[in-house]
């Protein structure tokens, strides 16, 4: 027991604020901390149809939490029940804090439990999937549960008898393995187990496992490190956003705040005016600005504007209305500024191997993107980084960002061109080319010039009579496999 709850205490440690709200409408007839931005079955009991889905979600402040209730999967059609509101003024069963909206959808960690309706301890037929928030919450006044995961066929779930610290332990469960969950008698029984582990490193399993070494509990455990051992810290991320779909590309992206951002390029063929957007989040943080100019409102408008007179804009007030992350003009204005700036360029596509040499629309225009940020559509979802050398666009399957579709692509590099995606504008194709020229993490630009010929070489302790003056080996354009946007800090 000792290194399970010694395991627990790590994983958050390392793996952060994971954002929930504790409520009991669903069919299980429990209180759980529900994630945030997820949409689950809540109603599945076959003999009371029809079955119903929930979601609940932030408001831009994070004083508030909405629960909507949906018919379908996807939780894009709502039913007639009306919005349920959390105040602060609302707790949990215990009398502690009904929810927590602090954190983002990259720290939010949760296991996915299947329940199923079969006889004995089998788990075959399948009724619902079901999140549930890691760590320790209270389910009644005088009892609580901790529940944890390491990757989608190991976790646990611990039972108390008290209600505020999980100190008192009363049943442990492994989730790997089929289990009971509410016995019916002559009835087929709920059965539940493991069907997936959602960690804040947006990956589905974390460096290591853990080891049982005692069943003694401890209420004080402690971990020691050898001294050549160093603990890590993965960089927790809670990025400023706001998503909108008003510029070149025409899909929802997310945008940072006060930045001026040129949205369309000024070409002459196909003919394009220019536009630039700047979005200013209102002092009560409940409301964005969004202020616009084009040719309309400022005479001799091209490349390099920068958003300075807003008596020439036209603008729009955004409400907080918007709480589908999925939607245009959703909006977080609490939080860091994690962003990445590129110029891009574009030139007509004439084969299958896109080279910047032949960019003739350069720029075509410069502008910034959120980094950090889940931005999603009907069934697939994004995320942009940036590291010191380069920025790279993820996408995944489903509108969570877990399930990772393949290697990111290369949005720009430090003062290194590179093709990021062809496009087609008025039946003519264009490939589009990137230049990272900012990354911005928390407000600070850690940035750092890409020189390829200054690269060293796989032997930096060999010397030879005759320079070449040239790498020992060219660069590539491949980005590598695992993700060079997570910034690791040293404890």
């Amino acid at each position: 027991m000792k290194s399970l709850l010694l395991n627990t205490i790590i994983v958050h440690i390392v793996y952060g604020q994971s954002r929930y709200v504790i409520d009991d409408d669903s069919d299980l007839g429990i209180f759980i901390a529900a994630p945030i931005d997820i949409c689950f079955q809540n109603k599945f009991n076959p003999l009371s149809p029809p079955a119903t889905y929930l979601k609940y979600t932030c408001s831009s402040d994070g004083s508030q939490v909405y629960k909507t209730e949906y018919s379908d999967t996807q939780c894009a059609t709502q039913t007639a029940t009306s919005v349920v509101t959390f105040t602060s003024g609302n707790t949990s069963p215990c009398g502690g804090p009904k929810f927590s909206c602090t954190g983002s959808r990259d720290t939010d960690a949760y296991v996915q439990t299947g329940f199923y309706s079969d006889t004995g301890t089998a788990c075959n037929s399948q009724l619902v999937t079901i999140p549930f928030v890691l760590g320790c919450y209270c389910d009644s006044a005088s009892t609580s549960y901790n529940v944890d995961c390491t990757d989608a066929s190991t976790g646990t779930f611990l039972t108390y008898t008290d209600s505020t610290s999980c100190a008192t332990t009363g049943l442990s469960q492994d989730l790997s393995q089929c289990y009971i969950a509410q016995a019916s008698g002559s009835t087929p029984n709920i059965n539940a187990q493991i069907d997936d582990c959602k960690l804040s490193t947006d990956t589905l399993e974390p460096t290591s496992a853990p080891t049982a070494t005692s069943d003694t509990p401890s209420s004080a455990p402690t971990a020691t490190l050898a001294p050549s051992e160093s603990p890590t810290v993965t960089r927790v991320y809670n990025s400023r956003y706001i998503i909108d779909d008003d510029w070149a590309l025409g899909s929802n992206y997310p945008f940072p705040f006060d930045i001026c951002l040129q949205t369309q390029p000024s070409l002459d063929f196909p003919k394009t005016d220019p536009e630039y957007v700047k979005y200013v989040c209102a002092g009560d943080n409940n409301s964005v600005t969004k202020y616009k100019w084009t040719v309309n409102d400022v005479n001799g408008l091209g490349n390099g504007y920068d958003c300075s007179d807003i008596s020439l804009a036209t603008f729009t007030v955004i409400d907080n209305t918007v709480t589908d992350p999925c939607s245009t003009h959703n909006f977080k204005c609490v939080g860091e500024d994690n962003y990445a700036v590129a110029t891009l360029k574009a030139g007509l596509s004439g084969n299958s191997d896109p080279n910047c040499d032949n960019a003739s629309f350069d720029p075509l225009l410069k502008t910034a993107v959120a980094t950090e940020v889940c931005f999603c559509g009907s069934d697939i979802s994004g995320k942009i980084t940036c590291d010191p050398t380069q920025a790279l666009t993820y996408n995944y399957t489903g509108t969570d960002c877990m399930v990772e579709q393949a290697d990111p692509s290369i949005l720009g590099q430090s003062a290194k061109c590179t093709h990021f995606i062809t496009v087609k504008v008025d039946g003519f194709l264009l490939d589009i080319f990137g230049v990272l020229d900012e990354c911005v993490d928390n407000g600070v630009d850690i940035y750092q010039t890409i020189d390829p010929s200054s690269e060293p070489t796989t032997s930096p302790t060999e010397t030879t009579s005759s320079p070449t003056g040239a790498p020992t080996s060219a660069p590539t354009d491949a980005p590598s496999t695992s993700p060079t946007a997570k910034v690791v800090d040293s404890a």
